[in-house]
């Protein structure tokens, strides 16, 4: 039987640097899609608004979904979003000055 791990990374010795992780996904849509995310048609609303919310709060939470992630005092968070030709891009940034990186909250 492999070993596996059951607890979190100690970062106690680790030293408190300025870290900075950056994430981007695309999103395909149909011209269609494109056009209501770009133009917020959305009878619900501004679905890259609400989309926008939903990261935040997921970069915010990303320990109590993780549960082997540290709970990081984050200092800044962007999210980002490009319309292409074939949907749209989102990117997140995440940045803190702590003892372990923010991959995780960016993702």
């Amino acid at each position: 039987m492999e070993e596996s791990w059951t607890g979190i990374v100690d970062v106690g010795s680790k030293p408190v640097v300025a870290r900075e992780a950056v994430a981007t996904g695309l999103l395909l849509l149909s011209d269609e899609g494109i056009d209501v995310a770009a133009n917020g048609r959305s009878p619900k609303g501004d679905v890259r608004e609400a989309s926008t919310v939903a990261a935040i709060q997921a970069v915010k939470e990303t320990p109590r979904t993780l549960p082997h992630c540290h709970p990081i005092p984050i200092e800044g968070c962007t999210v980002d979003w490009k319309v292409e030709e074939n949907g749209l891009r989102c990117t997140v940034s995440v940045r803190t000055h702590w003892t372990t990186g923010v991959e995780m909250e960016a993702l």
